[in-house]
């Protein structure tokens, strides 16, 4: 059997002493006028004419219209400048294809910050009569405007472009691959790739000279023979002719003039 507690003796029960608190009436006072106060403050500085948005400025433009800008986001008048959610504002402006990023800033008491990084265009995309340039993300976010600096991949999409939606498309991703590793290879300089109804690939380093690369396979090794031949000849770029690569055991070379 377990031993029997003891009973505690009635003085030393009575003798324990309880714990007392005690407020501070004056401390108390100021906490709550502190909070009163900080919430008149918030609802002053939310109501006052003194912070409604008086002007707008946008800073980070390269081709978008300033007057664009401003006109999607529709800031009305009296409108307080601690009303303004940065994360709606920057959604709204991102759905213009253009816009990559946006950032809002406040300068107070009435100034509001508009900070645009536009997507830049890598490559331009051609299909159905159609001209887009494309970033190096693979997304189309405008019409071209007869950029012929950059390379063209000539695809016929089974669907049309939305601008701002990334491509998914079999024909267009094989011609996308094929300009990524004829760059990684060492091939500059590319006028246009073209993918055909059965995914053959052709690439022309000028309006008068191609390389013929048939299906994607082995892609790397058949471009990495035509961009040796291209070094070793550099003035095949201005010659009519191809290298045909299709069969990477026996590449050939034509020349027409």
């Amino acid at each position: 059997m377990g031993r029997r507690r003891r009973p505690v003796p009635a003085s030393r029960r009575t003798g324990r002493r309880r714990k007392t608190y005690h407020i501070n009436g004056k401390r108390l006072a100021l906490v709550l006028l502190s909070i009163v106060l900080a919430i008149e403050v918030v609802v002053a500085a939310r109501t006052s004419p003194c912070f409604y948005i008086k002007e707008t400025r946008v800073v980070g433009l390269k081709t978008l219209n300033e007057k664009d800008v401003r006109k999607r986001l529709r800031i009305l008048p009296q409108t307080n400048i601690f009303s303004i959610k940065e994360k709606n504002v920057a959604e709204k402006l991102k759905g213009d294809p253009v816009i990559l990023n946006a950032r809002v800033h406040r300068k107070l008491p009435g100034t509001l910050i508009l900070c645009i990084t536009e997507r830049s265009a890598d490559f331009v995309l051609s299909t159905r009569g159609a001209r887009m340039d494309v970033d190096s993300e693979g997304i189309p976010f405008r019409l071209s405007k007869d950029n012929n600096s950059l390379p063209a991949l000539l695809c016929d999409l089974p669907r049309g472009v939305v601008l701002g939606a990334k491509l998914k498309d079999r024909s267009f991703t094989i011609a996308w691959q094929c300009l990524k590793t004829a760059r990684a290879v060492g091939i500059s300089k590319i006028s246009e790739i073209s993918v055909d109804q059965n995914d053959q690939l052709c690439l022309n380093v000028s309006d008068e000279f191609e390389i013929r690369l048939g299906r994607p396979e082995q892609l790397r090794e058949k471009l990495d023979i035509a961009a040796k031949a291209l070094l070793q000849v550099p003035e095949l770029r201005s010659r009519k002719g191809y290298i045909d690569v299709t069969c990477v055991e026996a590449p050939a070379l034509k020349l027409n003039d």
